[in-house]
């Protein structure tokens, strides 16, 4: 498999595979679960038996947070995991039922790929249709019927997903990071990454740095421990 950002892949259990990484590696979050989950998660809806990837700005937003969560812990993460593993089955079977290859046609792929290229811009969907050839119109019904949201959404998506990363790695203001990401002003930001996340720019960035700080710590004491 070729991993790259914004990818999610689904892979059964005993599944003979290969990683290719490239020159610079990559990060990525590994979510194992029994197979009873899965069977439970067949009661309701089909999931392939084989292996798949969906390349999804929606997936990609619930993987974060499923990451963020498992930093975090706490009492009541077992809870979030589980709500977030459901959300992420549920997106992968609408996927498989959109198209069961995980394929998509190519200008739709080149569309989808100029989205998370040039997300920061402000786009107009006749311009995206442009780029690939195709009428606005049909761009719109094909992108929704692949994607289960709107361009404008999907784009939304991909700057609120840039954005928590900046928040997380940078100690920009707010205001700033705003407009780096494509929004009008901070206010429209953080109403919208609110809306997105479920929780204000700020605390989304005081909870991943306190993860972070936990994490550090928990490095620096197990160096500082005796070897054998």
């Amino acid at each position: 498999m070729d991993f790259s950002q914004h990818k999610l892949f689904f892979r059964p259990a005993g599944e003979i595979h290969a990683n290719r990484s490239g020159r610079n590696g990559f990060h990525c979050l590994i979510a194992e679960v029994p197979e009873g989950w899965l069977e439970h998660v067949r009661d309701y809806a089909a999931l392939a038996g084989q292996p798949f990837f969906v390349q999804n700005a929606d997936l990609s937003w619930l993987s974060m947070r499923l990451y963020q969560e498992c930093r975090l812990g706490g009492f009541a993460s077992p809870l979030a995991i589980e709500g977030l593993m459901l959300e992420i089955a549920a997106g992968l079977v609408r996927q498989q039922r959109v198209d069961p290859r995980g394929h998509s046609p190519i200008w739709l792929r080149r569309a989808r790929e100029a989205l998370h290229a040039r997300c920061h811009e402000s786009l107009r969907l006749s311009t995206v249709a442009g780029w690939v050839g195709i009428h606005p119109v049909h761009l719109a019904r094909e992108f929704r019927k692949h994607h289960g949201c709107t361009v404008g959404q999907y784009v939304r998506r991909l700057r609120v997903e840039s954005a928590s990363r900046k928040l997380v790695e940078s100690d920009s203001p707010l205001a700033a990071i705003a407009l780096e990401v494509g929004f009008a002003n901070q206010a429209h930001f953080c109403r919208i990454f609110k809306l997105v996340s479920g929780v204000s720019s700020a605390r989304y960035r005081a909870l991943a740095r306190a993860a972070n700080h936990r994490h550090n710590v928990s490095i620096m004491k197990d160096a500082s421990a005796p070897r054998c």
